[in-house]
């Protein structure tokens, strides 16, 4: 009997020591901190060209995609027009009723579309503002020499402003945010835009339906 219950309990030992492995396991990520080493000038000029890249690639693309969104939705807004003073019959009007359904659809995906490159900006953005501050672009300083054709000398390589919009937010995250949903940022004024042809396009809903029923009755 002695013999089958110390076979019994070697189960048991065995999960309990599994069991404490996994903790330490599982602890131990937690414990343990990676610090980055520090990067060289040439690593940091490296990211940020880089980063310039990127964004001047992501403002590109955000502009090519408004433009072409802008000239979709200003093509059916002139069809829904000619359509208007063109229709006659209720066939043809309920016809026209596709019109703003299409142009609220395109409207709502240049609004999602204006939204993630909005993120993805500002979110280069904020790694530009740290490696700019890594290379010194942020700092006040003076220029050697006393030449006359010198002009603000004392002042960082990055703009004033931008320099005192980041020192506004504690964290990057926070700046990232404000940039995404600020009235005053310019992808509020895209939203608001976009925004517009959808209250356009449930107006134009409504109108034409009434045209429609007039026929009809």
């Amino acid at each position: 009997m002695r013999r089958r219950s110390h076979r019994a309990a070697e189960p048991c030992r065995w999960a309990a020591g599994k069991a404490k492995r996994l903790s330490v396991v599982q602890e131990k990520p937690f414990q343990d901190v990676v610090i980055m080493k520090e990067l060289t000038e040439d690593t940091l000029i490296e990211t940020y060209k880089l980063a310039l890249n990127e964004e001047q690639f992501s403002t590109n693309l955000f502009e090519s995609r408004l433009a072409f969104y802008t000239g979709v939705l200003s093509t059916i807004m002139t069809a829904i027009i000619i359509g208007v003073y063109s229709a006659s019959t209720a066939k043809e009007f309920f016809v026209l009723l596709f019109g703003p359904i299409i142009m609220i659809f395109v409207a709502s995906v240049g609004i999602r579309s204006a939204k993630r490159a909005t993120s993805r900006i500002s979110r280069i953005l904020t790694v530009r503002a740290k490696i700019e501050q890594a290379l010194g672009l942020t700092i006040y300083h003076k220029y050697p020499g006393e030449s006359a054709d010198l002009y603000w000398e004392k002042e960082p390589i990055i703009d004033l402003d931008h320099i005192e919009s980041r020192k506004v937010h504690s964290k990057s995250t926070e700046f990232s945010k404000v940039f995404r949903e600020s009235e005053k940022s310019y992808s509020s004024g895209i939203m608001r835009f976009y925004k517009f042809f959808i209250g356009v396009g449930i107006v134009c809903e409504i109108f034409i339906l009434g045209l429609a029923l007039n026929a009809i009755f």
